[in-house]
């Protein structure tokens, strides 16, 4: 059958489908059930835009499309791949990623630029223009940018995306995305058992099978590190739901426990900082940085209910470690996750954050992803989607990650956990040396990177610690190389290290995340003095704190840091206007070096650059120095 084939048969069976509804037009009497209100009654504009569900539509092809179970086990057998290269304006390079068989063909990702192609509520287009104004006051045009409709293009697809270029430029444009993209999941969900309500309501083909719903209500869950993080969100939400429109009564569209909402969320009376801090730091840290919260939305036609109980609500915001204190552990007396059970689109914003509080709480989360509910909660089976009741939801789950870095864990999780059978996107990143951490440093330092073997990544941790104790340590333990900082990407090597250095007695000092403040100050006073040789230091604590520490002469990069822009940070402090007035000595006097394997490409990329990197990572020689003219030689 041809594609205008195919398009006859889909309009005569729209028309049909009109045919029938002419004459029922007029009284809306819709039945309650377990996703409506009774506030909640179609439109007659309502109903006709429901009868004309377009079937290129990707939420009607993703999500009614029955797979049987030979169809999952294709799927769950981790089948051969097709990969496409995408290059794009502003997104740059992506891949696409898609089952390598005719049947789980999906379309491939195509760039579209008007608002009108991706199959929005209408009432989310006549919202769009306030909509861009509320995300981002700096921009001009009351139109999605180039950058956000090449993004809509992808998520409007259905297809899981890893977008690991996210920064302070493009962060609240794709906010607003990702916003109307589960806002506008939403009310299809609900336009369309309202309408099935309304068959049932009038007997209209009594014969035919209404399966809209999962097990339970919840169909997006959105991660987000801060609770500012939320209140843009609901500001969108808002925003696109309701706008400056009036309905019929003349009366505003009602947004349910708003006051509450804005005094929890909003950023209390902000105290003036004493130090400047950089500009990552300000715009991330901004609004209410709370990281323990927890909220669900229940949607419906006139009003935005906040604070919705989870089994009442569409939507469900949260942190990792207020949803991880609702879940809690197994043997609590008190736990609860049933709401996961039918999840349909998970969005995790900021996701390098999560790095920074506690990566547990994640994997924790997506581990009590569709389960079966032990509590059927009066769900109607009859009307639950037959894909749902066989528990492969994960197939139809939608999955959006937005990170700032590219590392192993943030790829290892999206990979293990994207299962939608429409396939995935990925960001391309090759970053090179203009662009890589090394190009901002500016001080003529000797740049030392020391490659160690390590036999899986299991073993990396254990043969880390090896190689700096034999190798690398003793080298700075002389008199001449004192005022060393050794910094310390994981907590755990942190503790490792520090317990090393008290059996040994060797002379040092720590700051990390849970070092009081008055104790901060005392070991940074004491390492800038010389009174302590060593300095341990945690990118958890640097990332949260951001402060200046002055008397740097040596360096160690333990670990290659998370956030490449550490490296050049760090290494910058060690210039001579902070090293104190005593100091005479000069560059040539100082050091920095790091340590890394194989399994630490991603980040070695993002200092080096792409090039670089590959070219450290296949060389026969284990070290390689930086010179001032950022080019590499062997030693």
């Amino acid at each position: 059958m041809d594609s205008n084939e195919s398009e006859v048969m889909a309009n005569t069976a729209v028309k049909r489908k009109a045919q029938e509804m002419d004459h029922n037009l007029t009284d809306l009497a819709i039945a309650v059930t377990q996703e409506s209100t009774n506030e909640d009654k179609l439109t007659y504009e309502e109903i006709l835009e429901e009868e004309k569900e377009c079937p290129n539509d990707p939420f009607v092809t993703h999500f009614d499309r029955e797979l049987d179970a030979k169809d999952i086990k294709y799927l769950s057998d981790n089948p051969k791949k097709n990969i496409k290269d995408h290059e794009w304006t502003e997104m740059k390079k992506l891949v696409e990623i898609n089952n390598d068989n005719d049947i789980y063909v999906c379309d491939s990702i195509v760039l579209k630029q008007s608002v009108q192609q991706f199959y929005l509520k209408n009432i989310i287009i006549e919202n769009l223009c306030k909509a861009v104004i509320t995300s981002d006051a700096k921009q001009t045009s009351l139109e999605l940018n180039p950058f956000q409709y090449e993004l809509l293009s992808i998520i409007s697809k259905y297809k899981d995306l890893l977008f690991t270029e996210r920064n302070a430029e493009n962060g609240e444009h794709i906010r607003l995305l990702y916003s109307m993209h589960a806002l506008n999941h939403i009310l299809k969900t609900r336009s369309r058992i309202l309408h099935h309500n309304y068959k049932i309501g009038r007997h209209v083909s009594s014969d035919e099978e209404y399966r809209d719903q999962g097990l339970t209500r919840p169909k997006v869950l959105i991660l987000v590190p801060f609770r500012d993080s939320v209140l843009r969100i609901v500001k969108i939400l808002i925003s696109l739901m309701f706008g400056d429109i009036k309905d019929k009564s003349e009366k505003k569209a009602n947004v349910m426990n708003g006051k509450r909402f804005f005094e929890e969320f909003s950023p209390d009376t902000e105290e003036p900082t004493l130090h400047k801090k950089p500009e990552d730091y300000e715009s991330m840290f901004t609004g209410n940085f709370d990281d323990s919260f927890r909220i669900g939305l229940s949607i419906t036609k006139k009003s935005l209910k906040l604070y919705a109980d989870f089994y009442s609500a569409d939507i469900i915001i949260c942190s990792p470690l207020g949803l991880r204190l609702i879940i809690g552990s197994e043997g609590d007396a008190e736990r609860d996750f049933d709401f996961l059970s039918s999840i349909e689109m998970v969005i995790m914003d900021q996701t390098d954050v999560f790095l920074m509080q506690n990566w547990e709480h994640v994997l924790h989360i997506m581990k009590h992803l569709h389960l079966t509910p032990t509590q059927s909660r009066n769900v109607d089976f009859s009307r639950v989607r037959m894909w749902a009741l066989e528990g492969w939801t994960q197939y139809y789950k939608q999955f959006l990650v937005f990170s700032s870095i590219t590392v192993p864990m943030i790829t290892a999780l999206f990979n293990k956990h994207s299962n939608n059978y429409f396939g995935k996107i990925m960001t391309k990143m090759e970053i090179n040396s203009m662009k890589a951490a090394v190009s901002s440093v500016y001080i003529p330092c000797p740049q030392m990177f020391h490659r160690f073997e390590c036999s899986s990544l299991a073993a990396s941790s254990n043969q880390r610690f090896e190689f700096f104790v034999s190798t690398i340590l003793p080298k700075f333990r002389s008199k001449l190389m004192g005022r060393t900082m050794i910094f310390i990407q994981s907590y755990f090597d942190f503790v490792r290290i520090r317990n090393y250095f008290r059996k040994e007695e060797i002379n040092f000092t720590q700051v990390c995340e849970y070092t009081a403040d008055g104790k901060v100050a005392k070991a940074r006073s004491m390492f800038f003095n010389g009174g302590r040789h060593f300095m341990l230091y945690t990118e958890r604590f640097h990332f949260y704190r951001r402060y200046k520490i002055k008397g740097i002469r040596h360096l160690i990069f333990y670990e290659t840091p998370n956030y490449p822009h550490f490296y050049s940070e760090l290494l910058n402090f060690m210039h001579i206007s902070m090293q104190g007035k005593k100091f005479a000595g000069d560059y040539s006097e100082m050091s920095c070096t790091t340590i890394y394997n194989k399994f630490d490409a991603f980040q070695l990329s993002a200092i080096v650059g792409h090039n670089k990197a590959t070219q450290m990572l296949r060389s026969s020689t284990p070290i390689h120095m930086f010179v001032t003219e950022n080019q590499i030689t062997n030693s």
